[in-house]
């Protein structure tokens, strides 16, 4: 939480006027070394105001047409990870099999992004098991996303340093 003396922005701690950095704000707010790195950290003054533009519209301005297409058609980075919506871009089913790698680690990606992996969530689904939560947390479903990426388990796993990578 920051002290009421501190600026909440940091266009307060510039002299628009000059065009340079406070430093008397700087010194008082941090250690000399770190004041000294923001000083040289380089800076453009605006020069329009701010203002809101959709970036999902040519002039700019919010449509529930534009909104619409925009909610119909998601951006390919954010159907890059699967997700339970199954709707990707013809492009990662080309990345997936043409990518060099083992055949099984291809149909494991295509099965991936198809939900079609026996995870517990898909298995209670099917009233095939009795509760659908992951069994190393207990704590959310056992989704394909929980699995391979969300869960406290794995996201250790991926964030381990000492983890290589192999080359075959």
């Amino acid at each position: 939480m920051a002290s009421p003396n501190e600026p909440p922005k940091v266009a307060d701690l510039i002299d628009f006027e000059a065009g340079i950095w406070k430093e008397d704000l700087l010194l008082s707010l941090f250690d000399e070394p770190l004041a000294t790195a923001i000083k040289e950290t380089p800076f453009r003054l605006p020069t329009t105001e701010d203002k809101l533009v959709w970036p999902n519209n040519k002039s700019g301005t919010y449509t529930v047409k534009s909104g619409y297409f925009s909610n119909r058609k998601p951006d390919i980075p954010s159907r890059s990870i699967p997700t339970s919506s199954h709707h990707f871009d013809p492009l990662i089913w080309k990345l997936i099999w043409n990518s060099v790698v083992q055949p099984k680690i291809k149909f494991f990606l295509w099965s991936a992004c198809q939900n079609a992996l026996p995870t517990l969530d898909n298995l209670y689904r099917r009233k095939m098991v009795p509760e659908p939560l992951c069994p190393i947390c207990k704590s959310e479903p056992e989704t394909i996303e929980h699995t391979l990426l969300l869960c406290p388990w794995m996201t250790q796993v991926w964030n381990d340093s000492s983890l290589q990578t192999c080359t075959y």
